[in-house]
């Protein structure tokens, strides 16, 4: 008897399946020839086909033969290895920039969908939260001017990442004593103040 419980693909795209039959009966030691082919029917080249385990399977559909000892054959059922139906995104990404220079009032908002939900949002490399459901909006308050890199990452480890900059004025809000002019007479209210406002 050959059984194997397949490993699935982690995220899409990737060739990281992999199958492990364990098997009993027969004579002791087996021999292992391996085939399959890929969801359009190709056939799939194997590093080595003539190993017991399996790793690095892309999609397909896979069946080992075993040889005992005494040359007894027997055909594995066939297995399939799928792709995840897509892969995590970061969607409908919506920023603020920065409203006074060296303030902290940017924000970054975005729905996290696809992939395998749930999944963890980092900013920069640091964890910030999570968001339990595919189509859960995310917001980021209380940032400063600069550069980001905002991840999300899904239940496979399978990683979404976006550059995103938030922006400020060019420089702080500035006021200049430009000229004063003195009360003429004692008692009037003849003086000013000139100022320039500047950023």
């Amino acid at each position: 008897m050959v059984t194997a419980t397949p490993q699935q693909i982690t995220c899409s795209g990737l060739s990281n399946g992999s199958i492990s039959p364990a098997v009993s009966g027969g004579t002791p030691g087996y021999t292992f020839v391996w085939s399959g082919t890929d969801f359009s029917n190709n056939p799939i080249s194997f590093v080595d086909n003539t190993l017991q385990n399996q790793f690095g399977l892309g999609a397909g559909s896979y069946m080992v033969q075993v040889t005992d000892l005494n040359g007894c054959v027997l055909n594995s059922i066939t297995w399939s290895i799928t792709n995840p139906l897509s892969s995590p995104t970061i969607q409908n990404i919506n920023t603020q920039p920065i409203t006074c220079f060296g303030a902290n009032t940017g924000s970054i908002s975005f729905i996290a969908n696809g992939g395998t939900p749930g999944y963890n949002v980092e900013l920069n490399n640091i964890l910030l939260g999570t968001i339990p459901n595919a189509g859960g909006i995310f917001n980021i308050p209380n940032l400063t001017a600069g550069n980001y890199t905002l991840e999300i990452i899904d239940n496979n480890g399978c990683v979404s990442s976006q550059s995103i900059t938030l922006t400020q004025p060019n420089a702080a809000l500035s006021a200049v004593n430009d000229s004063v002019y003195n009360v003429t007479c004692n008692g009037l209210s003849t003086g000013a103040i000139s100022i320039v406002t500047g950023k």
